[in-house]
């Protein structure tokens, strides 16, 4: 029997309760000629019996128990014992739209390395979140400037794994992302289907996230990527120094990150970040790019009367004290909170009042803050 055309790496760390989702949607696909990888990474639930049942069950499915090693460990487990010819890297918490594997096949051949689709950003069952790219392929730019979609819209082929080398063990965050850096500056470039065909899970985790850790391995990623990677082994004339464009996006990635440690209430070490990385990295930070902070780490795609209204009620107080600690100045306070929840007090006001209505109030707050802001708030 002839190796199959994908394999499907899933780690898993008690997410049993999600992993029959993730492997249900591989299965019902139109495309059979893939193997399945489960691997159990320590987990203290029931993954072990629910992969275990699947594999018992089907030839294709294999299962890799190990003790607690990470994501990234996880992955490159799968790499090892995987046999397609195409990776594709699905999470646990994450699924697969009916016919991708077939569409992304037409797509790869003949000679396609890497391929993003477009994804759903999912939070309990609903998309709060449409991504459809209009490019045909990314390029090394793009990449540099931020990680473009979640693992579960990549596939890459398997050759390319011994020019770039693996996932990255010593990240705790933002490996793929740093995968998808070396991919590029080896020289291949990503191929692009537009349309959104793989569910990407929001999980309420962002009062458990790390920030300080994520902000970290984010800026390993995002400064590394500037130079010369001796991860690639192969000669490529994009595998050099580029320059950094003053703060950008290191800033977004800061503020981003501080915009999950600010709701999980730690203030004052956020201060102490905020301060020293400004300091530090010389950033030229105004009051407007704290709209970052709302972002998909904290609660930008919320969408629900409730979710909105409970971050409303419960993530201002963190944030206010947050800037009146940075500023002292009432002005500047009401400035930054404008920005923070600009997004989420304008999807509530549709919530609240229809469509027009709605977003007639919210065109005469932006024309009135616009105002105030050329006015009275620049800094």
């Amino acid at each position: 029997m002839s190796n199959p055309f994908y394999s499907i790496i899933i780690p898993c760390y008690n997410q049993a309760h999600y992993l029959s989702d993730a492997v249900e949607s591989v299965l019902s696909q139109d495309f059979k000629d893939l193997e399945i990888i489960i691997i159990n990474d320590g987990s203290k639930d029931n993954t072990a019996q629910i992969a275990n049942n699947y594999s018992d069950n089907w030839e294709n499915i294999k299962v890799i128990h190990q003790k607690n090693l990470g994501l990234s460990e996880s992955r490159n487990a799968g790499m090892e014992v995987a046999l397609g010819s195409f990776f594709h890297f699905l999470d646990a918490d994450d699924w697969v739209l009916p016919f991708f594997y077939s569409r992304a096949k037409q797509a790869l051949l003949p000679n396609v390395n890497v391929l993003v689709t477009g994804y759903h950003h999912v939070k309990n069952s609903q998309s709060i979140q449409n991504v459809n790219f209009k490019k045909e392929s990314f390029e090394l730019l793009d990449i540099l400037s931020g990680n473009i979609a979640p693992p579960v819209a990549f596939i890459i082929k398997k050759s390319i794994i011994k020019n770039v080398g693996v996932f990255d063990k010593n990240l705790k965050s933002a490996e793929d992302w740093d995968l998808w850096i070396r991919i590029v500056k080896a020289g291949y470039s990503i191929h692009v289907i537009p349309d959104s065909l793989v569910a990407y899970r929001y999980v309420d985790n962002s009062m458990s996230r790390d920030a300080f850790r994520m902000y970290e391995a984010l800026k390993t990623v995002y400064f590394r990527g500037h130079k010369h990677d001796v991860r690639i082994n192969i000669h490529s004339d994009f595998n050099k120094y580029y320059p950094i464009n003053e703060g950008f996006p290191i800033k977004i990635i800061l503020l981003r990150c501080l915009g999950v440690s600010i709701l999980q209430g730690k203030i004052s070490d956020s201060l102490i970040l905020f301060k020293q990385e400004k300091f530090e990295l010389k950033l030229k930070i105004k009051i407007s790019d704290f709209s970052e902070m709302c972002s998909y780490l904290t609660f930008k795609y919320f969408s629900s009367k409730e979710d909105l209204e409970n971050v409303l009620d419960s993530a201002r107080p963190n944030f206010k004290l947050f800037f009146r600690e940075l500023y002292k100045d009432e002005m500047n306070v009401k400035k930054s909170m404008y920005f923070v929840f600009r997004v989420t007090k304008k999807n509530l006001n549709r919530k609240l009042y229809g469509f027009f209505l709605g977003g007639l109030i919210n065109k005469l707050t932006d024309i009135y803050s616009i105002k105030l802001y050329n006015k009275f708030w620049r800094i």
